[in-house]
């Protein structure tokens, strides 16, 4: 069923749930009503609630790092940098003679579908040259190879 299809399904049934409450809280009277909607709404906050922390605790468990290479395939060097305040002096090789790495010989650090509680990573990846992770510097940085 296409998009438009399932806006629709959503669409009617809503109307139709929200007509048949309409219907049930102006049968029931206006007094009683009110007591039944004030002890759902009580219900329906509860769940919601716990939806909402199931929802945030799931959300920081399967979040990727913050800066991240995975499943990649990286014919030269990969690198990594995060807050440097200072000045960086980067000298890089020459050129490397190792082909790139083709994806069936990545190489695997961590299953791919399984999130990395690091902030910084290089995960399920093929890397033919150097790899340089480098975290929150505040000084001037000169990496030479």
């Amino acid at each position: 069923m296409s998009g438009r299809a399932w806006a629709w399904v959503l669409f009617t049934t809503g109307v139709v749930v929200l007509g048949a409450g309409a219907g049930f809280f102006v049968w029931l009277g206006l007094s009683k009503g009110n007591q039944l909607a004030g002890v759902l709404s009580l219900f329906v906050s509860v769940v919601g609630l716990g939806a909402t922390t199931a929802g945030l605790v799931m959300a920081r468990r399967n979040s990727l790092p913050a800066q991240a290479i995975t499943r990649s395939t990286v014919g030269g060097n990969a690198e990594v940098f995060r807050g440097v305040r200072g000045d960086i002096t980067l000298t890089r090789s020459p050129a490397s003679s190792v082909p790139a790495p083709t994806p069936s010989g990545a190489t695997t650090t961590t299953p791919a579908d399984t999130p990395v509680a690091a902030d910084q990573v290089i995960t399920d990846s093929g890397i033919a040259g150097s790899t340089r992770v480098v975290d929150d510097v505040t000084g001037n940085v000169k990496i030479d190879e």
